[in-house]
């Protein structure tokens, strides 16, 4: 609903905008040309709201173009040129369109990617960080809890040895389906090392995350058994009720404690309140 608002604000804008040109075009004298202006608001559009949005500014700014003509004065010596030139003017507009609108995209596709783990489709390691330390400013203005979870998979060299790494990226994959899976829209998943993933849990109070830890393991360790690996997973977590000074701060504190789980008895929850 968001992202078609919003392009029905861009159309609108646009559409402002060639009518501006137009009335500006009906008002000079013909020798004075502003007609490439009209490919700035079907531009606009393609940029911002895709391509059909911006074919149909296409057509609105050819006819545009046409009626200020119609206006000035301006004669052709057959219907044959009238033609002609309307059909090239609409051409144009629409190959900048599409042009326009398939930058876009693949502008859009290279950014997702730049901020995408691969293998997994959560972010890396830098996306996480830098949603972190937005989400770590929203908490300090409006005192929200945060809750960081650190998770290692253990064993997992096992896996690579002896499956083979092809199965361990596989596994890695399934590892990050599932996480983004069984977390919201507003909560942050993200591979930060080689076996190791970083979940930001936003406004969740303490009390709620044990019961939101034990469903994620219990959603891995299905997971994983239901493809016979021999992986468990050791989970750490810190729930900050006093916002932490920075992202690596943050990090830091629920690595720390996904260690100590490490360094005993594996394949275990342990949450810190802080």
């Amino acid at each position: 609903m968001i992202r078609r608002l919003d392009s029905r604000i861009w159309a609108g804008a646009s559409f402002l905008l060639s009518v501006g040109i137009f009335f500006v075009d009906a008002q000079i004298p013909p020798e004075i040309a502003i007609s490439p202006l009209y490919l700035f608001p079907v531009g606009m559009v393609a940029w911002h709201a895709g391509r059909w949005w911006a074919i149909a500014m296409a057509a609105v700014s050819g006819a545009q173009w046409i009626g200020a003509e119609i206006i000035a004065g301006v004669t052709y010596s057959s219907w044959f040129v009238y033609v002609w030139n309307t059909v090239m003017r609409f051409g144009t507009f629409v190959v900048v369109a599409v042009l326009t609108a398939g930058v876009r995209q693949a502008h859009d596709q290279y950014r997702m990617l730049s901020r995408s783990d691969v293998l997994t489709g959560a972010l890396n390691s830098r996306a996480f960080r830098e949603g972190l330390a937005q989400e770590i400013e929203r908490a300090r203005r409006h005192q929200r809890a945060l809750t960081i979870v650190y998770i290692d998979l253990d064993d997992f060299k096992l896996l690579n040895d002896s499956l083979g790494h092809t199965v361990g990226d596989v596994a890695l994959s399934v590892v990050g389906k599932e996480l983004i899976g069984q977390t919201r829209r507003s909560d942050l998943v993200a591979r930060v090392g080689g076996d190791e993933f970083a979940v930001l849990l936003v406004d969740v109070a303490a009390g709620l995350v044990p019961d939101a830890l034990d469903r994620l393991q219990t959603g891995l360790l299905a997971a994983m058994s239901a493809a016979r690996w021999p992986v468990t997973f050791s989970i750490g977590a810190v729930t900050f009720s006093s916002t932490p000074d920075s992202p690596e701060a943050a990090l830091h504190a629920a690595d720390q404690v996904m260690y100590a789980v490490k360094r005993g008895s594996k394949n275990a929850i342990r949450h810190e309140t802080r």
